[in-house]
């Protein structure tokens, strides 16, 4: 019996090579795994999980780098959503990553190098730290450097992408073992590990934080509860070393926690006991398989039927009492099978609990997948461990060499499996953002906008928002932008979106600047517009319309424009600076019933096409009202839960104090009911109700676009639109005036037939 096998069976520290060793052979690794994606790594993002989030994480990696450089101060304060303040605290921060990405870009290295380079580096060191763990426990080097490299291609982590950056896995290996070492000697120099590891893993992101804090809790107390002298003072390191940690995180997390604590619904985070799949399902996550994970690797039937061998093995090294099986199954077991519950919601009365504590800062639970692998690979290496003792040594030596060939011939090609998709910023167009910096600083600075929001990639049929690609191009030379990709917006950020859709209306252009302080709008070649006309038409407006502007070609059908023209209304940017709603419209109105008084308005409606009559579901009107009362009126209201990143559908906004348009039909054929009180199924629509665009001041007239229901019934028809303010004044008093409109309405063909919107731009516009 060699001295491995011994190590194994007692449960002491193994011989074998240096971690140093060890690290350089893993990356080696994956150097040749990686190969394929190697050349890419200077110009290209990884296109899945998530190809949007792939271009934010590195604008996060280097704005963090850049402010804690130039401004600590104005590190919440990114150059994003401008001008609202502190929209870092929507975002994972990744503190830890810079001490990785710093020097590089010091040393002269991209922002997309950068993060390339630290989101590859975690492959290898997250197989180092499952290594280093299992060797500490003594396994031997063969099953030990196979089991990191299993681990290292978890869940959420093949093939290859940078989303893992907010969940790295690493730090679960090293949290475990720090523990270990500080359960046999409680002190300072153990302490102050345990400290470091945790900071590092708690720093490096708030989900992060939160597995961490789960997998330390569970792998402590099975420490806590080994017979070994020290108890106390074990317990004493470890819960100072937490509270330490998190008294150092507090001012880095209270701005999120503080934006997240309006968005979290406790019932959300519950198990949904009554899904018909959720057993199967749930099955399938004691594997780390994920049905609803977009970019999670499909392991191999052969594989998972491996791992569970590897946890029925365990399990029985386990009954007849291995030292190596008595000291690593119950913890084990334990993570795979909260990883694995967790990952499908808490269970009843724990949901409530875990949305006002950090656990919810876990919005997408199946995260909690990481720690049901790093459970799940403590089963195998124990299983395989425990074949020298259930089967003799010679099945346990060529136990790992067959796990491995599987690996390699399964698993492994997985890594590179993804396409690298090119950033203009730091590529083809690179040119035309050097120059656009150049104009910018030269010509007085300012928030920059790039057209279009929503397109498409050059050579692409599916539209997607083009905002992360603005954002990572501020890199260059960081300038501020109104766009925007985070998981919690900005009370504005419906209006903005409103606003630019609008385009090329006049008044649009006007808004935007007074919304944003928008100086420059960088307009992109017609290949990344989903509509050819609607590009020229916002060359049009920029080049004659009411802003005075100055322009200048970038080649390539780039073009730089530069509004001169300062905000009409500095009401609205301080407001929107400010970010404060309580009680006030996002634009600064206080959310107030008017008295009779001051309510007075009058309106004016119109067909959008004039040229005949009204065909199918819906009518396209254009609608007009001018405020004749002395108060401003309430409208843009924020956003209670903000569901889409981009901001374009599934924005919740409540309805009271707001001032809106009510729609009315009347049948002008004798007999025939009016639309008040109406149910959608009957001839005629029930009155609705229509937000309008903005808030609307005194003595000020808007207009925007008024899709309607039409009646159902062929004929003539009177739409009468009056105004009304949800739970406040009716506008029934002297001096108002509702618009009133003959129509003609034929017989429906489609739904939306030769008057009806289309499901594309002026739907979504408006």
């Amino acid at each position: 019996m060699d001295g491995r096998t011994t190590a194994t069976r007692t449960g002491g520290a193994a011989q074998g090579p240096g971690a140093a060793l060890v690290f350089a052979g893993y990356v080696l690794t994956f150097l040749v795994l990686g190969a394929p994606l190697l050349p890419d790594f200077a110009t290209g993002l990884p296109a899945r999980p998530n190809l949007d989030d792939s271009r934010v994480l590195p604008w996060i990696l280097d704005w963090v780098g850049h402010a804690l450089v130039t401004s600590p101060a104005t590190l919440f304060d990114a150059n994003i959503s401008y001008p609202a303040r502190r929209q870092m605290s929507g975002v994972p921060h990744l503190f830890s990553s810079q001490l990785i990405v710093a020097p590089l870009r010091w040393w002269g290295l991209g922002p997309i190098a950068a993060a390339n380079t630290v989101a590859f580096l975690t492959y290898p060191l997250a197989a180092l730290a499952m290594q280093r763990l299992l060797h500490r426990f003594g396994l031997p080097i063969g099953i030990s450097l196979l089991c990191g490299l299993w681990f290292s291609l978890g869940s959420f982590r093949a093939p290859y992408n940078l989303n893992q950056l907010q969940f790295a896995n690493l730090f679960l290996p090293w949290l475990a073992l720090a523990l270990t070492r500080l359960r046999e000697e409680p002190g300072l120099r153990r302490g102050v590990a345990l400290v470091v590891v945790f900071g590092l893993g708690a720093f490096s992101s708030f989900y992060c934080a939160v597995l961490l804090g789960v997998t330390g809790a569970l792998w402590g107390l099975f420490e806590l509860a080994r017979p070994e002298e020290g108890r106390g003072r074990f317990l004493a390191w470890s819960l100072g070393g937490v509270i330490l940690v998190g008294v150092l995180l507090l001012p880095v997390a209270m701005p999120y926690t503080s934006r997240l604590a309006d968005h979290v619904e406790p019932r959300a985070l519950a198990i949904p006991w009554r899904a018909p799949a959720l057993l199967p399902r749930w099955l399938f996550s004691l594997v780390s398989l994920d049905p609803r994970s977009v970019g999670v690797l499909a392991r191999s039937p052969v594989l998972l039927v491996l791992a569970l061998a590897g946890g029925v093995v365990a399990w029985r090294g386990w009954r007849r009492r291995l030292p190596i099986a008595q000291r690593l199954f119950p913890v084990a077991a334990t993570l795979w099978l909260t990883g694995a519950v967790f990952a499908w919601g808490y269970p009843p009365l724990l949901h409530t609990l875990a949305a006002a504590t950090p656990l919810g800062l876990v919005r997408y639970l199946p995260r909690y997948l990481l720690i049901a692998d790093f459970g799940l690979t403590l089963l195998l290496a124990v299983g395989l461990a425990s074949l020298g003792a259930l089967l003799g040594d010679r099945w346990h030596r060529r136990a790992p060499v067959f796990v491995a060939l599987l690996f390699l011939a399964l698993r492994a090609p997985s890594f590179s499996d993804v396409p690298m998709r090119t950033i203009p910023a730091y590529a083809e167009a690179r040119e035309v953002y050097d120059r656009a910096g150049d104009l910018w600083r030269a010509g007085g600075r300012g928030a920059l906008l790039e057209l279009p929001i929503f397109g498409r990639e050059p050579g692409e049929e599916k539209p997607r928002t083009l905002e992360p690609d603005a954002i990572l191009a501020t890199t260059r030379h960081w300038w501020p932008t109104p766009a925007a990709h985070v998981s919690y917006h900005p009370p504005h950020r419906w209006l903005f979106m409103r606003t630019v859709e609008a385009l090329p209306e006049p008044r649009a252009l006007e808004e935007l600047i007074d919304l944003t302080a928008v100086r420059w709008i960088l307009v992109r070649p017609p290949a990344f517009w989903l509509e050819g006309g609607r590009r020229e038409e916002v060359l049009r407006l920029l080049r004659t319309g009411p802003v005075p502007t100055q322009s200048w070609s970038l080649g390539d059908q780039w073009e730089l424009f530069r509004l001169d023209r300062d905000p009409a209304r500095p009401t609205w940017l301080e407001a929107v600076r400010s970010g404060d709603v309580g009680g006030k419209t996002i634009l600064g109105t206080p959310m107030t019933a008017l008295v009779a008084e001051e309510a007075i308005g009058t309106v004016r409606i119109g067909q959008a096409d004039p040229a005949g009559p009204l065909r199918g579901r819906i009518g396209r009107f254009w609608l007009e009202v001018t405020n004749a009362g002395p108060r401003t009126w309430p409208v843009a209201v924020a956003s209670t839960i903000p569901i889409t990143l981009d901001g374009r559908w599934g924005t919740v906004r409540p309805l009271d104090d707001t001032v809106t348009a009510v729609a009315r039909w009347r049948s002008l054929d004798p007999g025939a009911p009016s639309g008040q009180g109406a149910s959608p199924g009957d001839s005629v629509p029930a009155e609705q109700r229509k937000r309008l665009r903005r808030d609307v001041d005194p003595g000020e007239t808007i207009r925007q676009p008024l899709h309607l229901l039409l009646p159902r019934v062929p004929g003539w028809y009177e739409l009468e639109v009056r105004l009304d303010q949800v739970g406040g004044a009716d506008f029934s008093g002297p001096g108002n005036e509702a618009g009133r409109l003959r129509v003609l309405v034929e017989p429906q063909g489609d739904l939306a037939g030769a008057s009806g919107p289309s499901r594309g731009a002026d739907l979504a516009r408006f």
